[in-house]
């Protein structure tokens, strides 16, 4: 489990698919979306996968870009 205030960036191959306020730049993308919702129920997905940078941050690893986008914006505090 890590804090999601601890992810700071998304993976290379996804960064330009996201806004600064780690929203989706796609307002209609349905991944993101169905994730949201999901989110809101209180159902959580799969784990992300990170990579734990020197000071102690993480960035995502490739998979996992929608889950943290969605936690940052709904302030969820932590994700596996």
């Amino acid at each position: 489990t890590i804090r999601v205030n601890d992810i700071t960036g998304l993976s290379s191959s996804r960064v330009d698919d996201y806004n600064d306020d780690w929203t989706h730049k796609d307002k209609d993308d349905t991944r993101w979306n169905y994730i949201y919702e999901q989110f809101k129920k209180g159902n959580f997905i799969a784990p992300i996968h990170v990579t734990k940078t020197p000071d102690g941050k993480y960035f995502v690893d490739g998979d996992g870009n929608h889950r943290a986008s969605v936690a940052k914006v709904l302030g969820i505090p932590t994700l596996e």
